[in-house]
Formats: C-alpha cells, structure tokens, sequence
C-alpha cells in the first residue's frame, strides 16, 4: 500500500513573522508579485500558530484590500466569444466554473456549458471554446491548458505567474505558462498565488467568483453592470457582525451532531459548493447537502424531521423571498427543530456569491478554532490522484 504524501507546509513554516507588519504582496498591472516568504504575512507561519489558524484569518482580513488593488488592475483586451464555450474546473475552481457558466449563458448566440475536467476524453467537446479556471495550476488541469494553447484560443483564469512558478521551481507550470503567453489564449490573474501553505483556501476561492463577473461584464457591459466597490466595502464591514450573529446561535459541537444544509434561493444557491468546502476542508465537519427552499421539502425536511440537522438560509431582501423563508421557519418550528441560521446578502443577484463566502470564511474560522488540533491546517495528507495530469495514462 502506497502511503498518502503529507500536506506542505512550505519552507516558510518556521520563519518568525510580526503579525503586525502591513506588508501585502504587491499588485503590477498583470499580477501579484510574491515577495520572499519570510517578508510575506499571507504565505508565512508563525512558529506559535500551531494549527495554521492565524495564517487564515490573515488572509480573510487581507480580502478587502486585495479587492480594492484588484479592481484597479485592468484585464486583458478578451476575444468576443460565440458558439459552444466550455468552462471547466476542479476542486474550488468547479464552482468558478459553474458560476460563469451561468453568467455567460445570458449573452446572445453564446451556449455555455459547465464540465468536469474528467469530461476531457470526451469527443463532446471537440470545436468548443474552453475556458479553465485553475488557481494553483494544477497537474489535473495541465491537459486541458494544454488543449488551449494547440486551439490558439481560450480564457485561463489563474493565480500563478511565470515568476511565480520559476521561483517555486514549478518546471512544468512555468513551460505552460511560457506556452500560453505566447498563443492566443488569454490569461486573467487574480489573487492569490501560492495558496497552498494550509489545507483550506480562502483568498482564491473568493476572487475567483470577482474574476468571473469582471470578464462577464467586459464581454456583455450590458448585460452585466460594473461593480459598485463601495457596496463590496460596506459588505465587508458587515460580514464579520453577521458572522457573529449566526455563531451566537450554534457551535461546532452542535454542527457535528446532525447533518448540516445549505438552503436559498436561485441563482446563488447554485454556486455555494465552496461553502461546502468551508466545512469539510476548514472545519473538518460534514460536507453539507446543498438544496433550494423549495427543494429542501422533498426529502431533506423529512430527514431533519427525524434526525434533526442545522439549516443555513442564504437569503438576501427580496420580497419574492420572504413568504418562503417564513413557511421554511414554521416548517422547522412545528417539527421540533431550530429555526434556519440566516445569512442574507443586501447584494444583487449575480454578487451575492461573493457576500455569502465572506461571511461564511468568518463562520469556518471561529469553527476551526473551537475544534482546535481537530481542524489542523498543517497536518493533512495528499491524495494520490492530487498531482496527476488525466491524459498521461
């Protein structure tokens, strides 16, 4: 039997690092620029921060000021797209996938389609645009990245740089990159590079979701209205307290009892897979059963009657939300069971993804430390199928 390998904990883990330093990896206008680890707070591990707790929630109060920067950096001039577009994904990035799928879908005499990156060996995708979305370049997506650059076309979202790559001796990434900087695919960098120090990821998952809109709304501007950064700043403000709130009427303890759901409304219900992670990957709690309200009453509900379970509504202020969310808390209350934890978005529909991960990343962190060495960081083991490219058999 082969033994799994062990999660990295890079060799920034025993450098020394002042909490207080400011110092945030620096935006150019195509990508962020990895300074040494020791210098870096957002890739660097205290020696005292023994399960890797303080290092994420580094990263998620860095998320605000990394969205300002961002939205300054301009995105690369993009190719109108038109027929069958592929958008694919692994891991978080699935999600990303899913999201713009859904988004690029509302463009005229586009037909954009979400898939697995195992759907590779399919003929199916044969003439299509493919779009990947690929934070850390993963060995499991080098097939696909490598089908762009011999089609000379295709979108690659991606937090690795060439740079990057060359300076944690990543050979093959750094060639792939080469490669797609001089064909004709289009590369759109987001935050942040090397996110791999612990196990759950926070700054990638969140800005892969800004990313997506951002192109969306450069190829559709009609369709898909610039984002008002002021509301995201507010958001930001207010995620922590609504974080609060929701912790003040649950516990991991409690969590870890029954099954956990994550309950809302279309269209952002469908794009809460990373949530999902946030449980089973941060809080090391069960992976959530993901269902609309009204979905949630055909099989969940019947369960939660029986074996009770949390329920997580995301919501925002619609009105045509209201009358469900209220039959949901009777629903609940008239069986026993504690009312939804609520978490709504003052968002519009296509952002409220963004909202909803935010509070959530503040949710997973309280969680994590509650269970303590339970929810290690640092110590995790790599499965075999993590570092293989698909079409090499």
């Amino acid at each position: 039997m082969v033994e799994p390998k062990k999660g990295n904990r890079s060799e920034s883990a025993e450098s020394g690092h002042d909490e207080r330093s400011p110092a945030l990896p620096s935006l150019s206008d195509t990508a962020f620029e990895l300074p040494h680890p020791d210098q870096d707070p957002l890739r660097s591990i205290d020696q005292s921060d023994r399960y890797g707790f303080e290092l994420i929630e580094r990263r998620i109060k860095a998320i605000p000021e990394l969205f300002e920067r961002y939205m300054e950096s301009p995105l690369p001039d993009l190719q109108p797209l038109s027929g069958s577009v592929g958008v694919y994904g692994l891991g978080s990035s699935r999600s990303h996938a899913e999201y713009l799928a859904t988004l690029l879908q509302r463009i005229p005499g586009v037909h954009a389609s979400s898939q697995s990156v195992s759907s590779l060996h399919d003929q199916s995708g044969a003439g299509e645009v493919k779009i990947v979305f690929s934070q850390g370049m993963s060995t499991n997506t080098h097939g696909l990245i490598q089908s762009q650059i011999a089609d000379e076309r295709g979108i690659l979202f991606t937090a690795t740089t060439s740079e990057g790559a060359h300076n944690t001796r990543k050979a093959e990434v750094h060639s792939l990159l080469t490669d797609i900087n001089s064909s004709g695919v289009d590369t759109v960098i987001m935050p942040m590079e090397n996110e791999y120090q612990v196990l759950v990821r926070t700054v990638g998952p969140w800005f892969g979701f800004l990313a997506a809109y951002r192109v969306a709304s450069q190829l559709a501007p009609k369709e898909f209205a610039p984002i008002r950064t002021e509301q995201i700043v507010e958001m930001f403000s207010e995620a922590p307290l609504k974080a609060k709130e929701i912790l003040s009427q649950t516990s991991r303890e409690t969590l870890a009892s029954a099954s956990i759901y994550l309950v809302g409304h279309t269209p952002a219900i469908n794009h809460l897979r990373n949530i999902g992670y946030k449980f089973m990957e941060g809080a090391f709690l069960e992976n959530p059963m993901v269902s609309t309200v009204m979905e949630f009453d055909h099989g969940p509900f019947q369960l939660v009657q029986r074996r009770g379970g949390s329920i997580f509504l995301f919501s925002s202020e619609d009105e045509s939300e209201i009358d469900f969310n209220r039959s949901l808390t009777e629903s609940l209350v008239a069986v026993g069971q504690a009312p939804p934890l609520v978490v709504c978005s003052t968002l519009k529909p296509e952002l409220r993804v963004l909202e909803y991960e935010m509070v959530m990343n503040h949710v997973m962190l309280d969680l994590m430390k509650q269970g303590g060495n339970a929810c290690n960081q640092l110590d995790f083991q790599e499965g075999e199928n993590y570092n293989k490219n698909p079409t090499k058999r």
